[in-house]
This record gives C-alpha cells, structure tokens and sequence, in this order.
C-alpha cells in the first residue's frame, strides 16, 4: 500500500490506496501533519496539531485499515503549525524528532525520544534549522539543516556527537530520501535563474538578458 497526504483543506487528510491499483481510504484522520510506515509496515505513525487550549503536537499510531488508532505521546514544548518532522528506530522502539522553538526568533533542534521510557536526547545546538529526519540501519540519522548556511544534509550519530555535513551544494536542498539501507540518497536541488527577453512592440525577439537569480517585478 501508498499511503498519501493531499492538499484539501487546512491540514491535509491521510489517504491509503493499492500500489497495484484501486480506490483511495480516507484514514479519516484529524488535523495531521507529517506520516510514516512503521518498520513491520502494518502500522502507520503520523503527526497530529490537537488544536487544545492547551496546544500540543501529538504522535499517534494507527493501523493501515485505519483502526486502533492511539495517541503514543504529546510533545507540549514544540510550537504549533510548524514541520514537526520525524523518523522511527529500525526497532520501532523510538523517534527522531525535530522540536520547533523560539527565543525570540524561531528555530529547530534534532531529538530522539525513546516511546517507552520517554527519554530524550538532543542532538543539535545549532539554533538553526534542522528537518526531515531520517533514522538509518547503521545506527546515524540524516538530516536537513542550513547550520552552513544553506541547506544541506548532514549526518549524526543517534547516541549523539558531531554532526557531518553530506552534501555540500551551493544552493538550498529542500528534501531528502534515504533508501532503507542507507547507501543511497535522492536529493533534489533547486535554483533559480530569470531569462529577460527585450522585444519591440511588433513582436519581435531582440536580446535576451540572464540572470542568475530570480527576479520579479522588474522595470
């Protein structure tokens, strides 16, 4: 199975469909944010805003029929409406998780959390950016972070250390997929350029400027 997060509404709905074809579930699932299969497959983690006069981001767990649905924890030190980004253990035993915050200016720090004991660790100190955790077999988490400047992937070992910067692009990578045993990374990079094309008013092409950068309005 596919499991999906489409555009309608204000938060998107969970949607399940066959990889060899068919009609789509609504998981019926409330205010979701981001989501993972769990490691057996049979399971489905997803990210939840519970909207509460006491805000919280919320971890649930909820089966791929769309049963058994279970809050597994509340993290009430995150801010609200944000990434929320998060990836399971190999063992299912816990999460890496990015906690959004703010001293006056809006950051993001890597954590994991083990959803038995409750145990957290922090990994980055950056009060930067951190994203889309990915938790490898081989015991590191990769990671998005524009610590350097811009946004890259960068590398850390889940018991905690140095981070290692992976990529090291000149402009903003903005996601990253790991194959499940971590050899192998698909990392679109975008940039942007503006093509000016002078013409007369009868239509007709005269020189074209390049700029490598993005404009727009222009005079």
């Amino acid at each position: 199975h596919i499991g999906g997060s489409g555009s309608w509404g204000h938060y998107p709905p969970l949607s399940l469909v066959s990889s060899n074809g068919g009609g789509i579930k609504d998981l019926s699932v409330p205010n979701m944010g981001s989501f993972n299969w769990s490691a057996d497959g049979g399971r489905i983690n997803y990210v939840a805003f519970n909207g509460s006069a006491r805000p919280a981001v919320e971890f649930w767990d909820i089966r791929k029929d769309g049963t058994d649905r279970q809050l597994v924890w509340a993290d009430t030190l995150s801010r609200i409406n944000s990434t929320n980004a998060f990836s399971c253990s190999p063992d299912g035993e816990s999460i890496a998780w990015i906690r959004v915050l703010s001293d006056g200016h809006t950051y993001s720090e890597l954590f994991t959390r083990n959803l038995r004991t409750g145990k957290e660790r922090q990994l980055t100190f950056d009060k930067k950016t951190a994203d889309e955790p990915k938790w490898l077999s081989n015991g590191n988490i990769v990671f998005m972070s524009d610590r350097s400047g811009v946004r890259n992937i960068w590398a850390i070992p889940a018991q905690g250390g140095e981070p290692r910067r992976i990529t090291g692009g000149s402009v903003d990578q903005p996601t990253v997929k790991v194959s499940e045993d971590g050899k192998w990374m698909l990392v679109p990079e975008v940039s942007a350029t503006t093509e000016l094309w002078v013409t007369d008013l009868s239509g007709v092409n005269l020189p074209q400027i390049r700029l490598d950068f993005y404009a727009s309005p222009f005079s």
